[in-house]
């Protein structure tokens, strides 16, 4: 069943990721990548890597793996999403996200018995979506582009 829940996770992170690079203009999105690419700022692939595969194993661990059979789907679903909780109400939405999506993770685990495919799935989403900050964060630290216009002063 692993190698069927990996599968599963990897085609889930990818339509996330996806959507969500899609959809990246909406300002509710748009707000939520700005404030962290202002927050990690650029991000290369190298520490995305190292940040995605962290987090998604140590979460999916902890959350599916040993809170999930103790608590439940429905419970750590909750706790999931309040962990997500944003330091500005405005940001709200990565709450919302969070929450939708550990549902989804701890379903296909439910599905399939293992755990590598909520790993998978949180691991590609959190890498390409780091990736896509690390981008915003590089675009909002690069120097302004000069317009080719020139400053006249005047003399008295």
């Amino acid at each position: 069943m692993h190698v069927i829940s990996a599968v599963m996770g990897l085609a889930l992170g990818l339509v996330v990721a996806a959507a969500t690079h899609l959809a990246a203009r909406m300002a509710w999105l748009d707000r939520l990548s700005s404030f962290f690419a202002s927050t990690l700022g650029p991000i290369g692939w190298r520490p995305a890597f190292q940040l995605a595969l962290l987090s998604s194993i140590g979460e999916e661990i902890f959350f599916r793996g040993a809170m999930q059979p103790a608590l439940g789907l429905w419970l750590t679903t909750l706790i999931f999403g309040a962990l997500h909780l944003p330091p500005r109400l405005s940001l709200a939405s990565w709450t919302l996200l969070a929450t939708i999506l550990g549902l989804a993770f701890g379903l296909l685990m439910e599905q399939t018995g293992s755990i590598s495919g909520p790993i998978l799935a949180h691991f590609t989403i959190n890498f390409l979506n780091l990736r896509l900050v690390g981008r915003k964060g590089e675009a909002l630290q690069a120097p302004p582009q000069r317009t080719g216009t020139i400053k006249v002063s005047k003399r008295s």
